[in-house]
This record gives structure tokens, sequence and C-alpha cells, in this order.
């Protein structure tokens, strides 16, 4: 996220938040629907994305991100992560706990 504050410097708003979107919030994204994600995590990322918005639009007010994300049409962490509950991922997160009780119990 570090192009964002050299490009912000010199292109609008506009086209920093259309470089946001369509370059950055995939490189996010990607994976996340292979495992289910907690909350917590969900909101590590809408606050990575609000601090986007907030080093774009020069502010630090959550009203004033919120509408802009609003009209640019992006949507929070939460409404983009889809959860979702992969069968795989329970089986390796089942087997991964089972090791490390048998770790522990050694």
């Amino acid at each position: 996220m570090q192009c964002l504050e050299t490009v912000a410097g010199v292109a609008s708003e506009e086209a920093t938040v259309e470089l946001l979107k369509f370059k950055c919030l995939p490189v996010l994204l990607y994976g996340l629907e292979a495992c289910p994600i907690s909350n917590k995590q969900i909101n590590s990322l809408d606050f990575a994305l609000n601090g986007c918005f907030r080093k774009i639009f020069r502010t630090r007010s959550a009203e004033v991100v919120k509408n802009c994300m609003l009209i640019f049409n992006c949507m929070s962490m939460q409404q983009c992560v889809v959860k979702s509950d992969s069968i795989l991922c329970y089986v390796c997160q089942d087997i991964t706990e089972h090791e490390l009780n048998m770790l522990c119990k050694q």
C-alpha cells in the first residue's frame, strides 16, 4: 500500500481509489475464500482499507471515510469477504490441533 502514498501526491483521488480497488484489494483478498476467517481478521482488513482511504482523502474522520467509500462504491471488507465452510480447511485444522495436542502431551 506504500505505492498509494506516492500516487496520492500526483494522481487524483478518484484515480487513486480505482487503483486501490482494482490492484490492491485483490491482493488483500487473495485466497480468503479457501479458509474461513474470524471477525477479528476481517476487522484487521477493514482497518487497512480505512487507513488507505484516510491517507487518500487526508482525514481522520471515520464518517468521511465511510462516505467516500459509498461515493466510490467500495465495499467494506465485511461485505467483500464471503465466509466459506471449506471442508478441507476444517480437516487440516483438526489435524493440526490433534498434532499440537500430541506434542503437548510428550
